[in-house]
């Protein structure tokens, strides 16, 4: 005779996989959270993913990369040739100064630590603007605006003489502008020439 299934009930016998099912499909909410999340981002990114990564010889006869390597190698080359030329423009506005060597020190230290976190600061905010805008239209236009900008910063520069505290209006200026146009050619990079070689392009 068969025995009877009417004693226990199922409800009650003990089931030693449901915790680990538990896991399991706790982990696999995630996931789908994860992949939602991740899908509607792609869907509102500033990014163009849709470009089709080039070659560096496909790159090198472009004409769009010798523009970005002109507009690159002026903005960060005269932010450069600022930060590297600090020393003796400190010194030339106090030729005529009777300001200590201890002042002189805390004026140039001063100024290196506020063009590091004006450049900081100019990376940051330029990212997160460029992000908002989106496209390598509108990222072009603010890399001419930053362009601009660290232009007018050195000519007020070139236009004080003798005066030690014109130096941090202008050192915050070229260091913020300097900043952005670092986050904007990396990103005007990937617009135009994709992603997987970014960096060697961007070298």
């Amino acid at each position: 005779r068969t025995p009877s299934n009417t004693g226990t009930p199922s409800s009650s016998l003990p089931s030693s996989r449901s915790p680990m099912h538990e896991d399991v499909n706790r982990v696999m909410r995630k996931v789908r959270r994860r992949a939602r999340s991740v899908r509607r981002s792609s869907r509102s990114s500033s990014l163009d993913v849709s470009v089709e990564s080039k070659s560096l010889l496909e790159v090198l006869v472009l004409k769009e990369f010798y523009i970005l390597a002109v507009a690159f190698l002026v903005g960060s080359g005269s932010g450069l040739m600022y930060i590297n030329n600090l020393t003796q423009i400190v010194q030339s506005q106090m030729e005529n100064s009777t300001m200590s060597d201890s002042h002189y020190l805390r004026v140039k230290n001063t100024l290196i630590v506020l063009f590091g976190a004006s450049n900081l600061y100019g990376r940051v905010v330029i990212g997160a603007v460029s992000d908002r805008l989106g496209g390598k239209r509108n990222r072009a236009t603010l890399l001419c605006v930053c362009l601009v900008l660290m232009g007018v910063s050195h000519f007020i520069l070139s236009l004080t003489e003798n005066d030690v505290d014109s130096l941090y209006p202008s050192t915050l200026l070229v260091g913020f502008f300097f900043g952005c146009v670092f986050s904007l050619c990396a990103s005007l990079v990937a617009d135009l020439f994709g992603y997987v070689i970014i960096s060697t392009e961007l070298l």
